[in-house]
């Protein structure tokens, strides 16, 4: 349904004949037209003040002379007829105001203009001089009902201007569903010429009126499960990550869906009223940002990366962020969330290798490390040292080797992909041959070899690739190369994905190798502003990684089925792509958990959650250390930063979770024997690899005790990591239901990390099934056991 009348659309007939036979140039101007029809007319006719108009089933609009109400059974949406902005929105149940943005502030915001300057550290190129607009009058709405396949969902556009630019806010809902959806389109009708660098959805004062229980949520960000939401103004930041957009006095939370998942919640446990929030774009993605006030209720930036040049009818669209009012538990919220996923296309590759999840990754590189690191590591200086190394590394239980390029130089750049003596041995004599023979030998031994690759630019010293085609490379708004340390690639050029894509094959059909673990494939976390591109500028890297990714793993999928992908990502948005995805955030954890500033508890509570907020079938490889950590670590691993006993115990922790294990050359020293044994343990036990986990449904009676229950074809394995600096007495709650064990059948508990059966106190090995969900132990301090439960002869199942 639209409130503009129908007959005025027939006045475009003509134009819309022009579109089918002029093709796309038409379809630009008649979108604009369009457009800027609908702003007249809502200028010239005003349309008039409403009823409450049932729309659709329960959704329902309304009006009076200051605000403008849109809504169903759960939810209303009430908006400023000052400037559009959006004013509140209510829980109805419970008639919560869940958002009360009382003084009307803006809730749109594009940022104009400013100039690119250039810092010597990540993201290398930041905006300055740039301002801010946003609505300042509002002009109108309009209604439209969307069926959809019969997906039928009811859009409310909210008109609004400021000077020439125009301001389209679309808010979407559905009958008897508490999910809103809301976008942004900008039109410029103006004489100058601008660039727009970026584009905010802004939710002004959330909260939960003045319910001290208030909590707030972050999965996979660093904070605590079950913050208290008064808590959250003492920090700075809550994203491992560089600030890209630093705002005075906001709290910097995350870039999704790159990053992170980007979902956040607040929530009373007691009223179960609460309101979850996230952002979601398949190109460009959202910087998030916070501000406690002083009445305790939050304004939330999703801060958009889009970017592009703006001129007369120019038109830029932000998609969406996503508003989830409800009245329940927060993990049924959080359920939802990851439902909700598949609606925007988002799960695992369907043709994933099973053997992945037994992956024991080794990483390693030739050569010195690069100067600039200001210290020297050089674990194999030469090819054949890696080479003779490889049986002890098969015997330290690893089964994947991850080459990176080679140290100092190419780094992590390009300078020739299809020049293997420069990219991954730097001028060796007999390359190619050497090369190969890696390869050989590695496979003989039953060892996979995936490469680091790089796809971000060309390196700045060495490589004349920007100097042959300038055309592939990003620019300023000067017409320069943009970089970062590197000649920045346009990976949305068609030649670049060409050339990238050719050098992939390549190496598989002449070496054939494993895979690709694709070194940060949105790095340049910039625009292109290069006039002749015909995409927006925030295209190039962004849009342009995904197509690169998404036609590489078809065409190599062709030349090899079982290829790997081990994307750097931590975040979803290139889940289609990635078999395996990074885990750089569960660093933090490691540091907090071994050093007692959480309890294993907690992060048992905050890696399940973090899980529970990825799509469905997703797969991190968890690592302790790798060239990232050694690296900002000064040159240092984890055992000699937190002590041998805690990294052990961390190494442990990271072999047992759910997916592959990652570790860099020398996280071992010291412990090799450790390491065999732990990865012996999780090669021989099938649900330590193919089986599912679950990090809380094991209790213990002591907080530092971390339990992982891991169960695959009805059998069931527990790990249990004891991470307290001292002996610990305690009681482990194992769920005999939730197994489906009898409480009245016999069963025995190996512990083949220490290579004993558990006894009770009489000495029996055999237990009764109620007696798991007691059970006594003592460990010692960061010690491990690793508890098979198998079922034993049994009278009662003789009976």
């Amino acid at each position: 349904m639209s409130l503009l009348p129908r007959a005025k659309f027939m006045n475009l007939a003509v134009i819309l004949i022009l579109v089918v036979l002029s093709g796309s140039l038409t379809f630009i101007y008649f979108h604009f037209y369009l457009l800027r029809y609908e702003v007249e007319y809502v200028l010239e006719k005003r349309l008039p003040p409403m009823k409450k108009l049932e729309l659709l089933e329960d959704v329902y609009i309304s009006e009076n002379k200051d605000h403008l109400y849109f809504g169903n059974r759960y939810v209303e949406l009430v908006f400023s007829k000052k400037n559009g902005c959006l004013h509140k929105v209510i829980e109805k149940a419970s008639n919560v105001n869940v958002i009360d943005n009382a003084e009307e502030k803006q809730t749109e915001i594009i940022m104009v203009d400013g100039r690119t300057k250039r810092i010597s550290t990540p993201p290398y190129n930041i905006v300055v001089e740039s301002y801010d607009i946003g609505p300042k009058e509002y002009l109108g709405r309009r209604v439209d009902i969307i069926n959809d396949e019969g997906d039928i969902k009811v859009k409310l556009i909210i008109y609004s201007k400021a000077d020439s630019w125009y301001f389209y806010s679309t808010y979407t809902i559905k009958p008897k569903c508490r999910l809103i959806e809301r976008s942004l389109k900008v039109a410029y009708f103006g004489r100058d010429r601008h660039l727009i660098r970026g584009m905010e959805l802004i939710l002004s004062g959330v909260g939960l009126s003045e319910s001290e229980d208030c909590l707030f949520e972050a999965p996979g960000l660093m904070v605590k499960p079950h913050l208290p939401l008064k808590h959250l103004q003492n920090l700075s930041k809550i994203s491992p990550y560089p600030d890209l957009l630093p705002k005075p006095g906001f709290i910097f939370a995350g870039i999704s869906p790159i990053l992170s998942p980007g979902v956040m919640v607040i929530h009373d446990p007691k009223s179960a009223v609460g309101l979850m929030w996230w952002a979601y774009s398949d190109v460009e993605p959202f910087l998030t940002y916070l501000s406690v006030k002083e009445d305790g209720r939050i304004s939330v930036i999703h801060h958009s990366v889009i970017a592009d040049r703006s001129f007369n009818g120019h038109i830029l669209t932000c998609k969406s962020q996503y508003i989830y009012v409800f009245n329940d538990t927060w993990r049924n919220a959080l359920k939802h969330f990851k439902d909700w996923w598949g609606t925007v296309g988002l799960s695992a590759p369907r043709d994933r290798p099973d053997e992945i999840m037994r992956f024991n990754i080794y990483e390693v590189h030739i050569g010195d490390t690069y100067p600039t690191w200001n210290y020297s590591y050089s674990p194999f200086p030469e090819i054949d040292d890696l080479i003779a190394a490889l049986p002890e590394i098969k015997r330290l239980g690893f089964n994947v080797i991850l080459l990176m390029p080679h140290m100092p130089l190419p780094q992590y750049s390009v300078v020739d992909y299809f020049n293997v003596s420069k990219t991954y041995l730097w001028e060796t004599k007999d390359a190619d041959e050497k090369f190969r023979r890696l390869i050989d030998e590695a496979h003989k031994l039953g060892i996979k070899v995936i490469l680091d690759w790089i796809t971000h630019g060309s390196n700045v010293k060495v490589s004349n690739l920007h100097l042959e085609h300038p055309e592939w490379y990003m620019k300023t708004e000067t017409g320069d190369i943009a970089m970062t340390y590197t000649y920045s690639f346009n990976l949305a050029d068609r030649e670049v994905q060409d050339y990238i894509i050719e050098a992939m094959k390549f190496y598989v059909r002449k070496f054939d190798v494993d895979g690709f673990r694709i070194d940060a494939p949105q790095w340049n976390f910039f625009p292109n502003w290069d006039p002749k591109i015909p995409y927006r500028a925030s295209y190039s890297t962004f849009g342009g990684a995904q197509i690169l990714l998404e036609r590489a793993r078809m065409e190599l999928k062709r030349i090899k089925p079982d290829i790997i992908f081990y994307v750097e990502n931590t975040g979803p948005q290139l889940i289609r792509i990635a078999d395996i995805l990074y885990s750089h955030e569960e660093q933090r954890l490691h540091i907090a958990l071994a050093t007692g500033e959480i309890t294993a508890r907690e992060a048992a509570e905050w890696l399940e959650e973090r899980d529970m907020a990825f799509p469905k079938g997703f797969i991190k490889a968890h690592h302790l250390e790798s060239h990232g950590t050694h690296y900002h670590s000064g040159g240092k691993f984890r055992w000699e930063l937190l002590g041998v006993k805690p990294s052990r115990a961390l190494f442990a922790l990271c072999a047992f979770m759910g997916g592959p294990v990652h570790n860099y050359v020398g996280g071992e020293r010291g412990s090799e024997d450790f390491y065999r044994k732990v990865l012996d343990i999780r090669n021989s036990i099938p649900e330590l690899t193919y089986g599912d986990w679950n990090y809380t449904i094991v209790k213990s009676t002591d907080d530092m005790i971390f339990t992982i229950l891991r169960s695959y074809n009805g059998n069931h394995t527990v790990v249990v990591i004891n991470f307290n600096p001292k002996q610990a007495d305690f009681r482990l709650q194992i769920p005999i239901e939730d197994l489906n064990l009898n409480e009245e059948f016999n069963y025995t508990v190996y512990d083949a990390f220490n290579n004993i059966f558990l006894k009770d106190p009489n000495g029996r090995m055999n237990f009764k099934g109620r007696e798991l969900s007691n059970l006594k132990m003592r460990m010692n301090p960061y010690s491990i056991a690793v508890l098979q439960i198998r079922e034993a002869e049994s009278p009662a199942r003789k009976e």
